[in-house]
């Protein structure tokens, strides 16, 4: 499948404007065209958003996560969605996606808040040495909102810190 590109509401009203005045200017005027570019862009736009929907496919399933999770790669915020294509993901092993599942959990985006089932989540992440996860294990430790821990919140900020994540390293560095 050719990759899509999606376009805003704004994007393509700006494209019927353009038409419109061509077509105005060669005396070829369509009624689509010469109609108000709002209410033209409002009759093209379901067909956009299918050719959209029709380009999904082409993400990776974490690329589908994370864009219904934040409303990127062109897909809207869909938390039910992020849910199904994250724990498909992490049924195959991704760390991103077993965080979005932790975030999810431990935010109750979609579902529940549940923090026995975020902690479990980001545990699988960190155990492949995701930094996010490592950093909210840090988290839901010291805010003691987690089950026991075999580390202490100190040992999972270090090692979130020594994995790269930027504010795991800037709070070491307060530290000091």
């Amino acid at each position: 499948m050719p990759k899509v590109q999606c376009f805003s509401m704004a994007a393509v009203a700006a494209a019927l404007m353009a038409l419109a005045d061509t077509a105005s200017a060669t005396g070829t005027a369509t009624v689509a065209a010469s109609a108000a570019p709002d209410q033209a862009a409002a009759a093209v736009l379901p067909f956009c958003d299918a050719l959209c929907r029709d380009a999904v496919p082409t993400l990776t399933l974490v690329q589908q996560c994370i864009g219904y999770r934040y409303g990127t790669h062109g897909l809207r915020v869909d938390y039910p969605t992020m849910d199904a294509r994250c724990r498909e993901a992490a049924a195959q092993g991704d760390a991103t996606a077993q965080t979005l599942l932790g975030e999810s959990r431990f935010l109750g985006l979609g579902v529940a808040q549940d923090f026995t089932a975020a902690y479990a989540w980001y545990q699988r992440a960190a155990a492949q040495q995701h930094p996010h996860a490592e950093l909210m294990l840090y988290e839901m430790t010291r805010l003691q909102l987690a089950p026991e821990s075999v580390l202490t919140p100190v040992q999972w900020l270090q090692r979130a810190a020594e994995d790269g994540h930027p504010q795991a390293l800037a709070r070491l560095q307060a530290a000091l």
